[in-house]
């Protein structure tokens, strides 16, 4: 928790040294509401989450509990009702159940396995155990994670709640099945197309020989690293034994504070930024020939309007929804035809419905999900060149080129941050607006949708593909996979894309609805800014020029004293 702490504080002392000297109240109010949302995110999200993932019968809850020495997760239970549990350390033993983002149940933990769950809730367990507290010291959560063969919409769920966070996954296989299973290796593929980290545990190690053991592992080991590179970790364990060193080995090695300063460092430069060109702002105005206030002011409602038009231009001229769509849509058929030998191959192996629809989920959902990404970034740059606009016109008003006290004002107030920073401060906030976007509520019911859409299609697949083998009695396998193949991606894969193509513009829509009217409200927050800081300073009493600058090198005071707080992050 230690970078958590010194990054709240560090953005505590940054409003404290700065809020005594703003010019608005509204400024004010916006400063203090961005520092207690930062907080907040920091207080709440300050955790790495550590999902032990696998197949159902892998074992993961029961190695768990063996670390843990007690049995409190489920084990046994039936695939459709498995649900995430994650792990936090409280002296106060409590177990909460959430669906997606909001509480829903507070209970004694010895109704856990009477819960009534379905495959969008998860559970967080508070308890009163060492190994949990120092997990939770080194900022790690430990999730149980329902099976990836456990039932299509509780991994959906449980996949989309962590992997959009950068999340270290730790992969159970069971020894007994020799090596990683198919169903285990396209989870391995989804994976690394998230850019997600992964280690790889052989479990129930006790049940073959040590011999044969070390020679799974070796498998194991020689694919997983051949799929995520050398530095990727592998162990073997076995709950019976309570041979778990070589996890708790895995789990110390996750550098928690790395991916903290990752994920945060940037945000709380950007709130002390935003603090110092507030500030900046005021000695501009202070140093400014307040005869020309009334024809700013004028001048930024000129520069709005012309905004609020360019955001409407730029708008449509972006590409159409329908190309955008179309664009996913193509994605997502490329990844099935690349995989078309491989799901022929399941089919013709006689695969079950539910597992071949895992299968095919396994291969979209990434997609989905990353080329949305890259749909809504690049829209959020189009209509966002409107607000870099807007600054590069307001940097012109605000800074007098003429005004030799502007201009002469080096030694006072020193670097100012120029419009590039600004512009970069909004740019940043757009792009953390698109990847919020990504992990949107709606995403989830996408898949799930989409996991409903496959079903009829994959039971229509494997029935027609006895009539396929029949047709083509007295060829070799090969020929008849290629002849399954031939009828999946010329007749199940546009059925595919064309089930998808209405709710993927309906996001898009509302997604690009968000981006324009973010970007419509910064360019409305800011020049409500700009005026509020002239009008402030328009109506204080005209000052000597000495006075003046006395002002401005106090502001400039604080300012070093954010820079200084910065260099500290």
């Amino acid at each position: 928790m230690e970078k958590i702490n010194q990054y709240v504080s560090l953005v505590n002392q940054a409003f404290t040294v700065a809020k005594e000297n703003f010019n608005n109240p509204e400024s004010l109010k916006k400063a203090e509401s961005d520092k207690e949302a930062l907080i907040s995110s920091l207080e709440k999200d300050s955790f790495i989450k550590v999902p032990f993932v696998g197949d159902f019968n892998a074992g993961k809850s029961s190695l768990i509990n063996s670390m843990l020495g007690i049995d409190i997760l489920p084990t046994n239970i039936l695939p459709e009702t498995a649900v995430s549990y994650e792990l936090y350390f409280s002296s106060n033993e409590k177990l909460e159940v959430w669906l997606d983002d909001k509480l829903v149940e507070t209970a004694p933990i010895s109704q856990l396995k009477s819960l009534q769950l379905t495959p969008r809730n998860f559970v967080k367990l508070y308890l009163n155990n060492p190994i949990v507290k120092e997990w939770n010291d080194r900022n790690i959560v430990v999730v149980d994670m329902p099976g990836i063969d456990s039932g299509v919409e509780a991994h959906n769920n449980a996949i989309l709640h962590y992997v959009l966070d950068g999340t270290f996954f730790i992969l159970v296989s069971e020894v007994e099945g020799g090596t990683l299973r198919l169903s285990t290796l396209s989870f391995i593929e989804e994976i690394k197309k998230y850019g997600a980290q992964l280690a790889v545990v052989v479990s129930k190690i006790d049940k073959k020989p040590e011999q044969e053991v070390q020679g799974v592992k070796d498998n194991v080991e020689s694919v997983a690293k051949r799929m995520l590179g050398e530095s990727t970790m592998v162990t073997s364990a076995s709950a019976a034994n309570k041979d778990f060193n070589g996890v708790l080995d895995i789990l110390s090695s996750i550098d928690a504070e790395e991916l903290i300063v990752n994920k945060y460092k940037g945000q709380v430069v950007n709130f002390i930024d935003l603090l110092i060109v507030e500030l900046q702002l005021q000695m501009k105005l202070m140093l400014s020939d307040k005869s020309d206030f009334s024809e700013k002011i004028e001048s930024l409602k000129n520069a709005q309007a012309k905004a609020v038009e360019d955001l409407k231009r730029k708008a449509e001229s972006a590409q159409s929804v329908e190309s955008s769509a179309d664009d996913i849509l193509d994605d997502i058929s490329e990844a099935l035809r690349e995989k078309a030998g491989y799901i022929a191959t399941l089919l013709y192996g006689q695969t079950d419905g539910n597992a071949l629809n895992q299968e095919i989920l396994t291969i979209i959902r990434p997609v989905i999900v990353n080329s949305l990404k890259r749909e809504i970034t690049e829209y959020s740059d189009v209509v966002g060149g409107a607000l870099q606009e807007f600054m590069v016109n307001v940097d012109t008003i605000i800074n007098d080129k003429d005004n030799k006290m502007l201009s002469g004002a080096e030694e006072i107030i020193g670097n100012m941050l120029g419009k590039d920073i600004l512009e970069g401060l909004l740019k940043k906030g757009l792009d953390q607006l698109a990847k919020k976007l990504v992990a949107y509520k709606g995403l989830g019911e996408l898949v799930k949708m989409l996991s409903k859409i496959l079903g009829p299609l994959v039971t229509i697949l494997i029935n027609i593909i006895p009539d396929i083998i029949r047709m083509i009695f007295g060829k070799s396998k090969e020929q008849k996979i290629e002849e399954i193949k031939m009828k999946f991606t010329s007749e199940i894969v546009s059925k595919i894309i064309e089930a998808l193509r209405q709710p993927i513009e309906d996001m898009i829509k509302e997604q690009r609805a968000e981006v324009y009217n973010n970007v419509s409200a910064l360019i409305d927050s800011e020049t409500q800014k700009y005026n509020e800081n002239i009008n402030a300073i328009k109506n204080q009493q005209q000052e000597e020029e000495k006075v003046v600058a006395q002002k401005v090198a106090a502001l400039n005071d604080v300012v070093e004293k954010l820079n200084a707080l910065k260099a500290q992050i």
